[in-house]
Parts: C-alpha cells; structure tokens; sequence
C-alpha cells in the first residue's frame, strides 16, 4: 500500500509540476509576440501553444508505453486472466509498470481525461508480484 500510495503521490506532483511549467510556457509565448498584436493573433497563437504542449505530452506518453506493449489499456482483463492462473509472460515486468506509471503521468499532464483505476489495479498487481517474489514470501507461494 505504502508503494501504491508513494506512486499516486508522485503521479499528482508531477501533474501539478507540469502546469506550472505549462503556465510559464505560455508566459514565454505571449512575451514572444510583438506588443502591438491584435487580441485576435495573440489568443490565436496562445491556442496553438497549447495544443502544441499537449500534443508532445501525449507522443512522449505513446512512445514511453510502446516499449511495452502488455502495458496498454486497463490492465484489468489480464489481472483476471493472472488470477485464474493464466499467466502472461512479460505482462507483471519492472517495465510494464514503468510503462504504466510513465505514461499515466504524461498523459494526465497533457490534460486528457483518463481513469486512474485500472492502470493502477495493474501497477499493484506488478508491485505485489515483486514483493511475494522476495526471499521471505517464498514460502508462502508454494501454498497449492
């Protein structure tokens, strides 16, 4: 839970880092531009700004997770294909959830409306996995 939790911490600040470095850019762009502008090429190339912002924050997401292809959607039928002993190779990986974490935050950042949900029901599966791969839990896993 304290991982979890560390990672939705972490996800929220850089939200929050992103739009004030979304705010200072757009300072840069209206500084950019002649004092004389109209309104109307100011707001216009204000708009394309920030499209442009969130246009790279969505490519730079979609390269991230295209490492790891098992990383895209939910996350959530597979989940249940793990529970009933169907695994997936590659699908609980370190790279899968860095996949998962990094473009969830890219994405957010860019402002698309995504669900938190199942991205993160997948990166407590992996995180799970990893944990009740260490020496100590070793045990507990040979439970039929």
């Amino acid at each position: 839970a304290a991982v979890s939790g560390g990672i939705s911490f972490l996800n929220d600040s850089i939200i929050s880092t992103s739009g004030s470095l979304r705010d200072s850019f757009m300072g840069l762009v209206r500084s950019a531009l002649p004092s004389g502008s109209s309104e109307v090429v100011l707001e216009g190339v204000c708009l394309v700004a920030w499209i442009s912002w969130e246009v790279v924050l969505i490519v730079c997401a979609h390269c991230w997770a295209a490492r790891f292809p098992m990383s895209f959607g939910s996350g959530v039928p597979e989940i249940k294909c793990e529970v009933q002993k169907t695994h997936l190779k590659g699908y609980l990986s370190e790279g899968v959830l860095s996949a998962k974490v990094g473009g969830l935050m890219l994405v957010e950042a860019s402002g698309l409306q995504v669900g938190k949900e199942g991205p993160f029901v997948h990166c407590a599966a992996v995180i799970c996995r990893k944990i009740a791969d260490l020496r100590a839990f070793r045990r507990a896993r040979k439970v039929p």
